[in-house]
């Protein structure tokens, strides 16, 4: 494989196309904010997640298990996640989406930074780790 010293056509295509993919998204939302509350839209799109996500695993033969030590934990990261999302939401109703697009595409910036200062060092993925 050849190094590239620039992006190509095809680079700039798929970048424009996501942005505008990633846009269009914050629009939807806040029309769709006009006729639904912000939760109720955030919780149907996650429902309709969750119907595509077991009709994967169903098709593949995956199990859908459950195990205790991971229940508690799992159940804390889902309501920390609804509540990024319902704030997410409400700033959209507030604001405009330029506003929150910023404060969405931000958020992985902060949660790496956060992690840098939080985490233990050995809480690093196996292919990251240097002795794995």
């Amino acid at each position: 494989m050849s190094a590239k010293k620039g992006v190509d056509a095809q680079g700039v295509v798929f970048l424009v196309g996501l942005s505008l993919l990633l846009a269009f998204n914050q629009i939807v939302i806040k029309v769709t904010n006009q006729g639904f509350q912000p939760v109720f839209a955030a919780g149907i799109r996650s429902l309709g997640g969750l119907l595509i996500i077991w009709g994967w695993m169903f098709w593949r033969g995956i199990p859908i298990v459950l195990a205790r030590r991971v229940l508690l934990p799992g159940i804390g990261l889902g309501v920390l996640f609804s509540c990024e999302f319902f704030w997410l939401l409400l700033a959209v109703d507030f604001t405009s989406v330029a506003r929150a697009s910023i404060l969405f595409y931000s958020m992985p910036i902060w949660l790496a930074i956060g992690a840098h200062f939080l985490l233990p060092t050995n809480a690093l993925p196996c292919s990251a780790a240097p002795d794995c």
